[in-house]
Order: structure tokens, then sequence, then C-alpha cells
């Protein structure tokens, strides 16, 4: 065992995190956001150049781990069989196999492709294995040979001994028999049988496909494996003859093992042979660029370019335009002894997370992927565009050039092979974060991974213990996170799980803290606000627990603090303060509480202007926009006052009815994020009649308090050019309003009459029960401390209590519950 966290521990640090890489002269900062072990021996990386900008997700694979092994995915069969890698995932794992990542592989045949496209239409161009079988060759040099032919073309093989070889492969094959003048050359397998040809078709091109000639009249010898033999390379397969099939065409697999098809001069010399004969093939690949001896191929998919040679970037990098464009990319490779392959996958997108990636050329990425892969001494280029996917766990962890990842034509995918023997004991763990660096004041609990003996990944969440450096922090009261000090220092984390444990560097820095809404937060007496600490470390906004905080409010009949949940209680403003050591910040908070239901506006003090109408649009006070209408292209109606409504909404609603077809309409609806002007377009176009907007579903996150107070500058009417009403037109104001659920009228002070009761404190299982005598059905929704919500749902308090599951993970949470007058606010640490 300790030989085995020994190698995990070099196979995870063998890449440096963060660091700065030169491309192309320059020099940029990369940030690795994950690297971990995901099974025996491969690890799943993925950085980001903020600045080129690039998303880089990386997969390597220890071919020398025991438990792992490398196969091509070949779809079903060679014809137009493209399958999505999520789908290969769950088909293998139906085999019985752990499949554990992959990388699409290589480009295939399009309708567009001559004459490729009237034989193979879907199949994979170049060379391809599949666990020993043939499903295609190189074509040599001259045959239907793909982008230049094997000198051009870079391939990857996985052999019988897991030695991985990338660089350029070129394909040679025949048949012997003792009634051959000379061994028959095969001329190509799996694709056609051209003019003067020896072709040879498998399974791998289906049973029922119809075998492609160029002549009518070829020979047609059936094949069967002899006793004990088997698809393999660079060995001797001993076949016989099963049937012969002279002069014929439109030809099927059938049954049968192989079939080849003979045309010109090869008719002759098959047409000496009989049923029951035995025929010997043998055929390999030889690195070009070695010694040219056989490579006994287990798996191989061949790809667009060999683009890096025993460590230097080849020409075919600036002389192919495919290769200086800029894609995103998917490339394999291996190290000098071939026992590290290596995968890399690069975006021309935008992450939802990680952001922009502007893709590259294969210089650009061959200069990235050698500063995190120092080692790299060969690459291949595999099919990119809408094609470059990395699976990881069944998901395409990268963000591809279309909404939904696309099928294709076959991947090389990563599985583990380890027994089941013990495979559910966690015997090693592992941070999952690549670093640690974190503020002061921080409430921290790093995610730990848990492995069994061989390596493979078996939980994602390990319920640990932590510990830590002194200089760096103190435990909590059950050891479930660690608090950081209050200044700046670099120690050590640990995380203990029955006794196993993983300790890390980890560093406090004590920057700025600031309240993160300001200069006033809005509230009412309703909403509960887990108030929001911020701070920034390594360019990253971190989020500081509000309840390591001492909290001063200079009014307390308008607001309360408790543990660090905002709550208001009369209208008004008062300051609060937030103070911890020597750091401490203040803002405002203002109370409003809405006196009524609802509150209109009214149609007094609007400026209205209009646009390539025949007379100007006129507003009474009731709300009706009367106008003049012919159908002219580009006219508008608008409407402009600066409105700020009141509180916080529960709902915003504006109706409206049209005597005419409306084009569009625009919204300018600032919130507190986007104070100056929020111009929005609302809805795809109005038919004649009436119709009601939801205003609050337009504001980005409404639950967030940051976004209040939201205001109205401007509504934009444009009637349609199309399907028009002609003439005298309006356009009615039926209402434009704000709804609260809770008002008070008056406005007098709220109280809690009865309060709740929420117990478990901590919880392994992370549940929590809600008591309460005096309410029915309650609203739960519970916080992260960063303020951010994370679950909400509402339960009926059966026998005066309920239990609540949100399903988090392990942290510090605030849970809040509401059930009319009566509510409560308590913190909850789920392990």
């Amino acid at each position: 065992m300790k030989k085995f966290l020994l190698a995990f521990l070099i196979l995870i640090g063998a890449l440096q995190l963060d660091a700065q890489v030169v491309i192309d002269g320059k020099t940029y900062q990369v940030d690795t956001l994950m690297r971990k072990q995901i099974g025996p021996g491969v690890i799943h990386t993925r950085v980001r150049v903020p600045e080129y900008p690039l998303n880089v997700y990386l997969l390597e694979m220890d071919m020398t781990n025991q438990y792992n092994r490398a196969e091509t995915h070949q779809s079903q069969n060679l014809l137009g069989t493209q399958e999505k890698l999520a789908d290969v995932y769950t088909r293998h794992q139906g085999y019985g196999k752990k499949p554990l990542a992959g990388c699409n592989a290589s480009f295939w045949c399009v309708s567009s492709q001559s004459p490729y496209n009237q034989f193979m239409l879907g199949a994979p161009h170049g060379a391809e294995v599949v666990n020993d079988t043939l499903y295609e060759n190189t074509n040599s040099k001259y045959v239907d040979a793909w982008n230049g032919g094997c000198e051009m073309t870079g391939s990857t093989i996985i052999d019988k001994n897991k030695v991985v070889h990338v660089g350029r492969h070129e394909w040679t094959g025949c048949f012997k028999s003792e009634k051959f003048s000379a061994d028959e050359q095969i001329t190509q397998v799996n694709k056609r049988c051209g003019s003067g040809q020896l072709a040879v078709f498998n399974v791998g091109k289906g049973r029922s496909t119809v075998f492609y000639t160029d002549n009518s009249d070829c020979d047609y010898i059936y094949l069967n494996f002899k006793e004990g033999e088997g698809w393999a390379t660079a060995k001797d397969m001993k076949f016989e003859v099963a049937e012969i099939r002279l002069s014929t065409s439109s030809q099927t697999l059938g049954d049968y093992d192989a079939c080849v098809v003979a045309d010109g001069t090869h008719k002759t010399e098959w047409e000496k042979l009989s049923v029951g004969d035995e025929v010997i093939m043998n055929h390999y690949w030889f690195d070009i660029d070695g010694d040219k001896s056989p490579i006994a191929v287990e798996n191989m998919t061949e790809g667009n370019a060999h683009i890096m040679l025993k460590g230097e970037f080849t020409e075919r990098n600036t002389t192919e335009s495919y290769n200086s464009t800029v894609y995103s990319r998917t490339a394999y490779g291996n190290n000098a002894d071939g026992t590290k392959f290596y995968m890399i996958v690069i975006d021309k997108s935008t992450h939802p997370e990680y952001g922009v990636s502007s893709g590259c050329t294969t210089t650009v990425m061959l200069q990235l992927w050698k500063f995190l892969v120092p080692d790299l001494w060969n690459a291949a280029n595999y099919d990119a565009g809408g094609s470059a996917q990395m699976m990881v766990a069944g998901d395409v962890v990268n963000k591809t050039t279309e909404t939904t990842p696309r099928a294709v034509a076959n991947a090389m995918i990563m599985f583990s092979t380890a027994p089941d023997e013990d495979a559910d004991v966690i015997t090693s763990i592992s941070f999952e974060a690549p670093k640690h660096s974190v503020p002061s004041f921080y409430t921290y609990a790093p995610n730990v991974l848990g492995y069994n003996k061989y390596g493979e990944l078996i939980s994602e969440n390990v319920p640990v213990t932590y510990s830590c450096a002194e200089n760096v922090g103190t435990p909590n009261a059950d050891n479930s996170a660690i608090i950081t000090s209050a200044v700046s220092a670099y120690g050590t984390i640990t995380a203990n799980y029955n006794g196993i444990e993983v300790t890390a560097p980890i560093t406090v820095t004590a920057g700025e803290v600031s309240i993160r809404i300001k200069p006033q937060i809005l509230i009412d007496a309703t909403r509960e606000y887990p108030i929001e600490i911020i701070t920034t470390v390594d360019d990253e906004v971190k989020y500081i627990d509000p309840t390591l905080f001492t909290w001063e409010v200079a009014d307390e009949s308008i607001a309360t603090i408790t543990d660090g949940v905002l709550k208001g209680l009369k209208e008004g403003t008062t300051t609060i303060k937030a103070s911890a050591g020597d750091v401490s910040d203040e803002t405002t908070v203002k109370v409003e509480i809405a006196p009524s239901p609802r509150i209109d506006q009214t149609w007094d003090g609007w400026t209205v202007t209009t646009a390539v109408l025949a007379n100007d649009a006129v507003l009474s006070s009731d709300g009706v926009i009367s106008f003049d209408y012919a159908g002219e292209r580009k006219s508008s109606i608008t409407l402009e006052k600066d409105i700020t409504f009141y509180s916080l909404p529960d709902e915003l609603k504006l109706e409206f009815t049209t005597t005419t077809k409306l084009l569009a309409m625009t919204i300018d609806l600032p919130t507190g994020l986007n104070p100056d002007s929020n111009e929005l377009s609302v809805g795809s176009g109005y038919a004649v009649g009436s119709h009601t907007v939801d205003l609050l579903s337009l504001v980005s996150d409404a639950a967030d308090l940051a976004e209040y107070p939201i205001k109205l500058k401007k509504l934009v009417f444009s009637p349609n050019v199309k399907g028009y009403t002609s003439g005298a037109n309006t356009i009615t104001i039926d209402g434009l309003y704000a709804v609260y659920y809770n008002y008070v009228s008056g406005v007098e002070n709220v109280s809690c009459s009865q309060p709740l009761a929420i117990e478990a404190a901590k919880t392994n299982d992370g549940s929590f029960v809600v008591k309460g005598a005096d309410a029915n059905r309650v609203d739960v929704v519970v916080y992260a401390v960063s303020g951010a919500e994370c679950y909400r749902t509402s339960v009926e308090l059966n026998g005066g209590s309920a239990e609540v599951y949100p399903g988090l993970t392990a942290g510090v949470y605030i849970v809040k519950a509401n059930g009319g007058n009566v509510s409560a606010v308590s913190k909850v640490v789920i392990r």
C-alpha cells in the first residue's frame, strides 16, 4: 500500500499547478482549476489561461498500472453509426466494464467528400483496430489515402504490452497460400475494392452491407477462422476457405469471418483455391520514424496529422491550413518510452463557469501542452470543431461549439480493470482542490475524495475531520472545518478518515474584507438575509462566514442581526457594522414595508415620444396611448419616467391591451446590479388583445438583495408592419404595479408571535427537523454562508414537526423557516 500511495502522490504532483507559460513569445498565467485521480493511474486536469483566453482539459494514463487499459471505441460498425460519448459510457457499463474517460478520435467521411462518400460515408477515414480486430487499414501511401497518407498523418497505437505509440505508422498486409505464385498483397480493408485491387471485408463493415467495388465481376472468397484463431496484428492468422463466388457483384459478409474481394490479376491467383483450403493472413503497422519492426497492435486510431515527433514540432503545424487555423482542438500524445498516454481538448466556446475560450492553432496547443506535460514526446492531431470532446464519468466536461455535444464516429476510452474484491473500501484519500489558498476569518472544509486499494475513485465526498497548523487557524467545535487565522499565514491542513490522512499546504491571506451590498441594503420585514462578507484571494472573490463577525446595529428598533442574518423590523434607515479582530466594515440598511398588497403607478409625469408615425402619440391620464398607424417600418412609441418600485416586490406586472399587432416591446429596467440602464427586449410579438408581462422574471436574480431597488425608466412599443390595424389605434396600460404578499397595513412594527425551532446543528446525513406548535405549513430556505440560496421547499408540520433533507454537500449553512408570522433562523453544519 505504501508503494501505491507514493506512486499516487508522484503522479498527482507531476504537473505544476499555477505558473506562467510562454506562448508565441508572450507570457501567460496558467491557473489549475481541478486536478484529480479518477481511476487507477488516470489523472484528469482542467486549466485556464485567462488572458489568452483558453479552457484546457487533460487526461493522462500511466500505462504501467496493472489495473487500467485504453481501447478504441467504434460505434457498432463503420458506416453511419455515430454515438454520443455519454452513450458510449453507458453502453460499456452494460457490458460489465468500468469506463473512466476518453476523447473523440478520427475524422469521418461526410457527404461532400468524393469519392469516399460512395463507399464509406460515416466511417472514420484512417486506420482503426478495436481490441485486435482490424476495422480499417491506413491504405499505405497510395490508395484512397486520407490527408496525404501515412507519411503525413499521425496515429495512436496501444500495443499488446500496453505501450503507447504515437507518430507516423505505415501498414502492410498479405495472404499466403501454397497455391499462390507469390504472397497476395492486400490493398485495403473495409473500404472498397478498386480496379485491379485485393480488398478484405469483415464484421467492421457490418454483415449486411453490400461491398463496394469499381467493377461488377469481382471474385468473392469467403473465409472462416480455423479453430483457435482470431483477429490479431503482426501474427499469422489461419483461415479456411468456406465459399467461393466467381465474377459476381453486390455481395455481403453474411455469417462468415471475412471476405476477400479480388479484381484484375488477383482473380487468377484466388481462383486457384478450393473450398477447404487454408490461407494465412498477416498484417502489421510499423513506425516510419523508428526501426520498422512490426508493432503488435491491440487498439489503434489514425488522426489528422503528426504534429510533434521526438519532442520537436513538425512542419505539419504550419503547412496544413487545418492546423494553422484557430479551432477547438483534440490531440493524443505519449512520452518517450510509451508508458504514458496523454489526451488534450481545448475549447473554442464560452463555458458557463470558466468563461470564453478562443481556440487555437496546433502550434499554440503544443506550446501549452509541452509546458503542462514536460515529457510529452510525440503528438497527433485529431478531429476538432464540434467533435472536440472529453468525456469523464459519462459527462462531456468541456464546452463544445454546439449546444449539445454531437455524436462521434469513434474514440479512445480509458478503463479500469480492477477486480471487485474490496472495491468499496476506502484505503486512501485526496483533497479534490488542486491548491488551498483562502482568506482569513474563513470557514474552510475542502472536499475530500476516497479511493480503494486499486486507485479507483469510489467516493466524491468522504466524511472527514480536519486539523491544521496552529498558525493558519483552528478546527471548529466538531472538527468539520477549520476557521482560518486573522493574519496571513502559510502552513498545512490535514484531513482524517478512520486514521487515513492526507496533508497539503495552505495559504491564508489577510486581505481587505467588505460587506457585499453597498452603499445600502434594502430589505422588508419578511425576508431574512444572511449578510455576505467578501474578500478577494488570487483574483477570486471568496465569501466569509458572517457568523464569525461581531455585528452592531445603530438602531435596533429598525433592524436586528442574529448569527449574521439581517431582519427588518420597522420602516427606517440605520447603519450596521461587522468587526473581527482588526478588520471592520459597515453599510446602511433601509427597511421598507409595503403599506398595501398592491401599489400601482399613475400616468402623470411621463414623457411620450414617437418615431416614424404620422402623428405624435398621446398618453391620457388613465393610461391610454392614442396614435395613428399605417404600417410604417421602424415605428415606435416610447414612454419615459424614472420609477423606483417600493421595497421588495413579490410580483411586478405590466398589463396592457393593444388594438394593433406589436412587433416588439423594449423595457429599460435598472436594478441594483445594473443601476444605470438595463434595456431588455421582451417577447417576440404581441397579437391584438390583452397581455401581461412579468417584470420580476426579467431580473437576473430576484432572490439577490443586491438587485434592489428595482427601477423602470422606459417602455418602448413597436407596432408590427404585417397584419397591423390601420388608422386610429390605442395601447391601453391596464396596470403597472407591484404586489406584496406580506404587506402591513399602516406600516406598523412586525413581530413574530411564536418562534419555530430548527434542530440538528450537526448532521451526518444532511437532514434537520423543523418544529412549531402554532404553524401548519412552513417555507424552508437553506443558504450557504455566502448568502447564496441552495435549497427551498415547503413542508407540512404533521404532529408539530417535519424532517427536511436538502441533499447538500458537507459545509456550513444558514436555515430559515417561515410559517405565517412564525419564523426561525439557525446555522446547520452538514458533515
